[in-house]
């Protein structure tokens, strides 16, 4: 038998069910269910849709996210459909040929809690380099409120291209936000 408690405040222990729903959160890849879309996406590409980012494949050439070559500041959003308390982001680079590998260097993660068109809570991190294949991680301490998840990269002349994000809360909330 597992007892969980949450120690931040306000302290409360759980019931059975909830922690059942508590484990099941935190194992599970919530960006599965989401919708993703993304600045741009390569026409040269018949498989570089934004939605390849979500489904599931970790390494197949075939099905990866790719906006225009060259675009400056793109980005990929994955919706949630739901508030996350999210603990984990895990990317999967693309890992062919040292030039697709070094597309994702300075790659921006950040979790976004939007309430109509304004940010509420932005959590950043900059990865300094992303290793062929991934997987790359990012784990924010004591979770982040959010909705929405967005890989970005800075600069005028960059590429977005990759074969997944995962997504992993601490839990969730079916129809609610947390409280101010």
């Amino acid at each position: 038998a597992v007892d969980v408690t949450l120690d931040s405040p306000p302290t409360s222990k759980l019931s059975s069910e909830e922690k059942k729903r508590f484990l099941e959160a935190a194992a599970t890849n919530v960006a599965l269910q989401g919708t993703a879309t993304q600045s741009t996406t390569a026409s040269y590409y018949h498989t570089s849709f934004a939605a390849n980012g979500i489904d599931g494949k970790r390494d197949d050439p075939m099905n990866m996210v790719h906006t225009i070559i060259g675009e400056p500041n793109p980005w990929w959003k994955v919706n949630l459909n739901g508030m996350f308390l999210v603990d984990t982001v895990v990317f999967f680079n693309r890992g062919e040929n040292a030039g697709r590998t070094e597309r994702a260097k300075d790659l921006i993660v950040e979790v976004l809690d939007s309430r109509g068109a304004v940010p509420v809570t932005v959590k950043t991190h900059q990865f300094s380099g992303v290793p062929p294949y991934g997987p790359s991680g990012v784990t924010f301490p004591f979770g982040v409120w959010g909705n929405e998840v967005k890989v970005s990269l800075q600069g005028e002349q960059r590429t977005l291209n990759f074969y997944e994000v995962e997504v992993y809360p601490v839990l969730s909330l079916p129809s609610s936000s947390p409280s101010d």
